[in-house]
């Protein structure tokens, strides 16, 4: 949609006054006297409105808010302390007043502002940093250059819902508003060791040499990252330390597009590692845990929380968080009027799994292992994956998938067929089974319900890009290496249908 340079001035009109005093608050927008029209009748409000329920008020924040974090840092900073956003990642920003930063009369904020300039600059990780200017010159061409940016941003963030096609990935514009994906998981940082081999007979040696690193982690995280890369609107609900760790994990999933706005930083409380050894032919092996930091009830009744539940297409959902965080997230799903996409991967082992069985009507798609999947399903005696199968259809879950090894098997009421393996010399991982769940989601969200088995065949040709594609590419161009994936398969890969059950 072109945007006329009257509407960009317009609404850096009604932001720069509504910056004074206290800045933008709800509070503030329904109390005031100026006009805050222009704002309110903004497409991305309305459509946010629309999503969240609510008033309009909440919606322009909610949006204004999502809009200034895509600014570049400079710009950034000036918005969130002069309209008061409260942007700013307070565990990363120990040495900073908070308060005074978004104090409640302007002329405050902006004396904070420029003293504090290096500061909220290497807070918000700036790589440039332009010479602090004084308070005068602060109120000339820096909040103008920045009000400007964001009523651009805004005036231009037209939602639209691409058009799904049939068969090979649809597009997503990572500029407008599209389908809303919510991730809920563990986020983690993962200390992975590289070795030859890992030592285990006493005769032997009992000691090798490995490199190590550490990087996030853990089944949340790896679909929040996956789906964001295919050009999904992703939020993740999780929760974190107060630590360097935590700070890391938080900066790796906004560089990745992934909205934080509802993981929870835990004081005084260090974000759980993992210790894991690889080896170089790719056998990975858990070493140790700390403790975890898990989800409260109040982090999934919060308003934000909701609203974010009610505006979402496609849930993921891991067994990372407790058995009553995920009843609890079921149970707000299965009130939901218009109830979002449930997709399950019921892992780690879940202590009691039979008592999810009543939640299995509101899961859509039920995607593991055999191992997993017998697990879930099994009460008193032990199941074949077979059995498990024909025991959680029965139950109420409409689709369990089982994938191993680059394959899939689907078994739901409208598709019953086996993707063959993709024949490539890669080992299986959380993280390739992660992109499985993460493209199934793309299609979910950019076509047609239910999924068709072509849907299913995309997304198993993902896993073959998890170790590629995913790391080179995203957006349109992710979407074009899977389908290239497919082509170069076309003639020698096809799906085998199932004998109903």
């Amino acid at each position: 949609m072109a945007v006329h340079e009257s509407d960009i001035v317009a609404v850096r009109s009604a932001l720069q006054q509504l910056s004074k005093h206290q800045g933008l608050t709800p509070k503030r927008l329904r109390t005031t006297v100026i006009d805050a029209g222009t704002l309110f009748a903004l497409p991305a409000v309305q459509r946010r409105h629309r999503q969240l329920g609510g008033d309009v008020p909440e919606a322009l924040i909610s949006v204004v808010r999502e809009l200034a974090q895509q600014l570049p840092a400079t710009d950034r900073i000036i918005v969130d302390a002069e309209l008061t956003l409260r942007l700013l990642d307070t565990a990363s920003a120990h040495e900073l007043d908070v308060e005074q930063l978004y104090d409640n009369e302007l002329g405050k904020r902006r004396s904070y502002l420029v003293e504090q300039w290096q500061a909220l600059h290497a807070a918000v990780g700036a790589d440039n940093v332009p010479p602090p200017p004084t308070e005068r010159s602060l109120r000339t061409t820096p909040e103008r250059h920045a009000f400007t940016e964001l009523a651009k941003a805004l005036a231009a963030g037209v939602v639209r819902t691409p058009e799904p096609t049939a068969c090979h990935g649809a597009r997503i514009d990572r500029h407008t508003a599209g389908p809303v994906i919510t991730v809920i998981g563990d986020a983690v940082m993962d200390l992975v060791f590289r070795a030859d081999h890992i030592p285990l007979s006493p005769t032997a040696h009992t000691s090798t040499r490995a490199r190590h690193e550490f990087r996030p982690g853990g089944k949340g995280l790896y679909r929040a990252v996956a789906a964001a890369r295919l050009g999904l609107d992703v939020r993740l609900i999780a929760a974190v330390g107060d630590d360097v760790e935590g700070r890391r994990i938080l900066e790796y999933l906004r560089s990745e597009h992934v909205d934080t706005e509802l993981v929870r930083i835990v004081p005084n409380t260090p974000t759980p590692v993992v210790c894991v050894l690889v080896t170089n032919d790719g056998v990975t092996s858990l070493v140790s845990k700390t403790d975890a930091i898990r989800l409260g009830e109040d982090d999934l009744n919060a308003a934000a929380a909701r609203a974010t539940l009610a505006a979402t297409r496609v849930v993921l959902l891991t067994f990372e968080q407790p058995g009553s965080i995920v009843e609890l997230l079921l149970e707000i799903v299965r009130t939901l009027p218009d109830r979002p996409v449930v997709v399950l991967h019921p892992a780690p082992p879940e202590e009691a799994p039979a008592r999810l069985h009543q939640f299995l009507s509101v899961i859509d798609y039920l995607v593991g292992s055999p191992a997993e999947l017998e697990r879930i399903a099994q009460q008193t005696n032990r199941l074949s994956v077979d059995e498990a199968i024909t025991q959680l259809r029965l139950l109420g879950s409409r689709s369990v998938c089982v994938i191993e090894n680059f394959q899939a098997t689907v078994h739901s009421d409208t598709v019953e067929v086996h993707v063959p393996r993709f024949q490539v010399e890669l080992e299986d991982s959380p993280a390739v089974r992660a992109v499985f769940s993460a493209a199934l989601a793309y299609r979910l969200a950019t076509s047609n319900l239910p999924a068709t088995e072509a849907d299913f065949v995309w997304a198993t040709a993902a896993m073959v890009a998890a170790r590629s594609g995913f790391l080179l590419h995203r957006d349109d161009e992710l979407v074009d290496e899977i389908d290239r994936i497919l082509r170069i398969t076309e003639g020698q890969h096809r799906t085998e249908l199932l004998d109903k059950r």
